[in-house]
């Protein structure tokens, strides 16, 4: 997708420089960028899609796992070699809460987990505890915002939740129009470069 997105905004940058488009088509790049921006944050992220997307749990011989259909398949994070948790608590944009725990285990396998899953917070509470304990040693890194979600730590203040909402929805924000943005301007250096 990265490689279509930067074909895209040098074929642009090129056509416009030629003279082949007129400068009325320097938007072509933004518009791609962020549908690039849509895509690949859920696909780096590990956001379940469709019906079947729900995070669900899976015990098994070798040990707890969660397991969700997403855009690039279906993932299977291994709660046995949980390497990072972090959380994002945001603002929708139809006045809700956005709460979702980012993992990554030691294959570097990512997924989220959304709010209102309390036995997933349960297993991944449990994976961060007795992390200590494995034979492997993998340390877990665990942000202190995702610690008072998982109970691990006390709850934070209220302003310390309002400075987390307001990061969280200026993350989104920006994530999505950054190579749109970005694109626009390679696009405009790229077409101005032989003028």
């Amino acid at each position: 997708m990265v490689g279509l997105w930067a074909a895209v905004v040098v074929a642009d940058g090129l056509l416009l420089r030629t003279h082949l488009l007129g400068e009325s088509y320097l938007f072509v790049s933004l518009v791609v960028g962020v549908l690039a921006s849509a895509v690949l944050l859920p696909l780096h992220y590990g956001y379940g899609v469709g019906p079947s997307g729900r995070v669900h749990l899976a015990t098994g011989p070798e040990g707890r796992s969660l397991t969700s259909r997403t855009l690039s398949g279906t993932r299977t994070l291994d709660l046995n070699r949980l390497t990072r948790v972090r959380r994002l608590e945001a603002r929708d944009r139809w006045g809700g809460i956005i709460d979702e725990l980012r993992l990554q285990d030691a294959y570097g396998v990512r997924l989220v987990v959304g709010k209102a899953q309390q036995e997933i917070d349960r297993a991944v509470r449990q994976a961060v505890e007795s992390a200590p304990s494995r034979p492997d040693h993998l340390a877990v890194e665990v942000t202190e915002h995702a610690r008072t979600r998982l109970g691990l730590a006390p709850g934070p203040r209220p302003r310390r939740r309002i400075l987390h909402r307001l990061s969280g929805s200026l993350l989104l924000a920006t994530a999505l129009p950054l190579l749109g943005v970005a694109g626009f301007v390679v696009t405009d250096v790229l077409a101005r470069a032989g003028a």
